[in-house]
């Protein structure tokens, strides 16, 4: 899949979020530095999946807004796409990263191969 979506100078692609043949689809920046795939916690109810079926917590450290942190967030398993690309029983983790995007990690970037042209705004993965 080529694209030429960057956001923040960063590429981003659409993640598909899979439960039961519903699907929601998520804008996310490609982070080489993130060990984790993090999408808005809004979108983790869209395709069905309900809060309590949460497996897993992990505590994320970074910048947000400027500012160092560190969060608890909810992991939750569930099948994921990008492109052609299908990633069953993947986890994702929820948090309000940016208003409507989230993030691909190293947890799914592992399985993939990623060209990206920054001097032209171009990607393939």
């Amino acid at each position: 899949m080529q694209s030429n979506q960057f956001l923040y100078g960063y590429p981003i692609c659409e993640l598909v979020l899979i439960k039961e043949g519903k699907k929601e689809k998520i804008s996310c920046i490609i982070d080489t530095g993130s060990p984790y795939t993090l999408i808005p916690l809004y979108s983790i109810n869209k395709p069905g999946i309900k809060e309590d079926e949460q497996f897993t917590q992990v505590t994320i450290h970074g910048v947000i807004h400027k500012e160092e942190c560190s969060v608890d967030v909810p992991g939750y398993e569930i099948d994921l796409s990008i492109g052609d690309l299908s990633f069953p029983r993947s986890t994702v983790f929820c948090y309000e990263f940016l208003e409507k995007y989230g993030l691909i990690g190293h947890n799914l970037l592992i399985h993939c191969k990623l060209l990206v042209d920054w001097k032209h705004k171009k990607k393939l993965i």
